[in-house]
Formats: structure tokens, C-alpha cells, sequence
């Protein structure tokens, strides 16, 4: 045989190859198969397509687990934020709740006050009323004069 020919047939196979090779790229399909590569030029340009091919496969992949690991995050995202909500209205409850309660114990407080005031009148009114009680008693019972004279005689 001729071994031109047998040349071009490789030269016509390869090339056939490398035009698949790309349409599958272009579709995103895997490279076809092919038995064995040359060496010289026709080779270079065959790993390289491979070399393509290995690395948008790993970017593939790649971009698939941050697509996961996206969704996981805003799956937590979604589940911090209603937590938050959560959160932010027991505190409104809770600040509710306190304002309420400081407003009762105010009312409280002001309700003792005047009570306390009260008690404070009462106790001056008490105690002037002893110390007037306590007066006429002494008064009454110092013996007049008359009394005196009649204790003593």
C-alpha cells in the first residue's frame, strides 16, 4: 500500500474527529472516543481539546456544588431570618409588657405617695390631739390652789 494514503486516511479520520470533538463541545456533550493519539501537531490539537473538555467538566462540577451549597445557604438564610422575626416579636412583646408593667408600678407608687402623705397628716393630727389630751391632764391634775390648802391642812 501507499503510505501517503495511509496517511491521509489518519490525517481524514483525525480531522473528522476534531470537527465532532467540537460539535460535542458546542452541545455539551462528551468528546467522542478515539483510539490513539498522534504525535506532531494533529496530537497537540486533540489534548488540547481534551485538556478543554477535562476542565469545563471540573467547572461543571464545580459550578453544580456552589449551586447546592447556594441553595443550602439560602434555605438557612430563610430559616435565620424567621428566627429573627420571631425574636424581634418577643422582644416588642416583652417591651410591651414591661412599659405596662412600669406604667402599673408608677400608678402604684404615686397611690402610695399619697397615702403616705395621708398617714403623715394623720399622724401630726394624732399627736397634736396627744399633746393636747396630754396637757389638759396635766392641768387637771395639779391640784388648784384651794386643793392644796386642803390637801395640806
Amino acid at each position: 500500500m501507499f503510505p501517503e494514503i495511509d496517511l491521509l486516511t489518519n490525517l481524514i479520520t483525525r480531522l473528522k474527529w476534531l470537527q465532532s470533538a467540537l460539535e460535542a463541545l458546542t452541545a455539551g456533550y462528551p468528546l467522542p472516543p478515539i483510539q490513539d493519539i498522534p504525535e506532531g501537531p494533529i496530537g497537540q490539537l486533540i489534548q488540547a481539546v481534551q485538556q478543554v473538555e477535562q476542565k469545563f467538566n471540573q467547572q461543571q462540577e464545580l459550578f453544580q456544588q456552589n449551586s447546592r451549597t447556594l441553595r443550602e445557604n439560602e434555605v438557612e438564610l430563610q430559616d435565620l431570618r424567621a428566627k429573627l422575626e420571631s425574636a424581634n416579636q418577643e422582644l416588642r412583646a416583652s417591651f410591651e409588657s414591661r412599659e405596662a408593667t412600669q406604667h402599673e408600678l408608677q400608678g402604684r407608687i404615686l397611690s402610695l405617695e399619697d397615702l403616705l402623705i395621708q398617714l403623715n397628716r394623720e399622724k401630726a393630727g394624732i399627736e397634736e390631739c396627744v399633746r393636747q389630751l396630754g396637757d389638759q391632764g396635766i392641768s387637771q391634775s395639779k391640784p388648784s390652789s384651794q386643793e392644796a390648802q386642803a390637801f395640806s391642812a
